[in-house]
C-alpha cells in the first residue's frame, strides 16, 4: 500500500514494520524497487515460525544495513498485547513485560526517527 500512496502523491514520511513477515507471495519484495525512496525501520522479534522466521527483517538489512533493530526475547505478538495466549502457542513466544515495553519503545522511537527526518 505505501509504494501506492507514494505514487499518488500521499506525502508518505516513511514506513515502520513491526516484527513483519512478508507473505508467502513475496508482496514486498516485488514492491521494494517502489519503496527506494521511502524510509524504512523495523521492529523484529527474533526468527520464529510467527515471522516466517526473520525474512522480512533478513530481506531488509540486506538491503538496507541498520534498519532493522531485533528485540532480544520479544515475542511476534508484543506490540499487541503483552502474553496472549495465541502467540504463545503458535509462535512460541516466551516474552514478558520487559520485552514488551522494549518493543513498545523500539516502534515509538522508529516512528520519531521517521517523522523527524525532513521532508
Amino acid at each position: 500500500m505505501t509504494p501506492v500512496l507514494a505514487e499518488s502523491g500521499v506525502d508518505v514520511r516513511g514506513l515502520v514494520y513491526v516484527d513483519g513477515n512478508d507473505s508467502p507471495n513475496h508482496l514486498i519484495e516485488r514492491a521494494w524497487p517502489r519503496l527506494a525512496n521511502v524510509p524504512i525501520r523495523a521492529i523484529a522479534a527474533p526468527p520464529s515460525p510467527c515471522n516466517r522466521q526473520g525474512r522480512l527483517s533478513d530481506f531488509l538489512e540486506q538491503r538496507r544495513p541498520g534498519c532493522v533493530v531485533v528485540v532480544p526475547g520479544s515475542g511476534h505478538g508484543d506490540i499487541e498485547m503483552l502474553g496472549a495466549e495465541v502467540y504463545r502457542r503458535m509462535c512460541g513466544d516466551t516474552s514478558r513485560a520487559s520485552q514488551w515495553r522494549a518493543v513498545q519503545g523500539a516502534v515509538l522511537d522508529a516512528v520519531t526517527d521517521v517523522l523527524d527526518r525532513p521532508i
